[in-house]
């Protein structure tokens, strides 16, 4: 899960069409930079989804710090050239039968907490403690 860092300030400082175009930029970005066989998808608001089919946790972090360099030191043209527009990310490791949603959560959790070790970094959802499988289970 890769969400850009401070976008409402994007918005709030330089409106929402400047935002819609960071965002159009970010997925052009993105859909160059990102290996073969990756997928990308829009999550919500400026959050997406990197699917990453046969690569392991730590493989897809390096593409992704990779990805989050370029992107820091890139020219965001909506945004004065003076704008440093970075990325947060958080890794997950699924395997076939893993709950979507178990998996997205751990995502999320591991993307707020490269936001609370102060952003523009990726952190792997296996460095976090995790909340047991059984609380995700559709039973009960």
């Amino acid at each position: 899960m890769l969400d850009l860092d401070h976008f409402k300030q994007v918005n709030d400082s330089f409106g929402h069409q400047a935002g819609d175009a960071v965002l159009q930029q970010l997925v052009q970005q993105l859909s160059s930079l990102l290996p073969p066989g990756l997928e990308l998808f829009r999550y919500g608001g400026e959050e997406f989804v990197i699917l990453a089919a046969g690569l392991a946790e730590a493989e897809l972090a390096a593409a992704l710090d990779d990805i989050r360099h370029t992107l820091a030191a890139a020219r965001w043209e909506a945004l004065p050239a003076s704008w440093q527009q970075t990325v947060s990310a958080g890794v997950v490791a699924c395997q076939p039968g893993d709950p979507v949603n178990h998996s997205l959560q751990l995502a999320d959790m591991a993307l707020y907490a490269a936001k609370h070790q102060g952003r523009n970094r990726v952190c792997l959802a296996s460095a976090l403690a995790t909340p047991p499988l059984e609380r995700f289970s559709r039973s009960g």
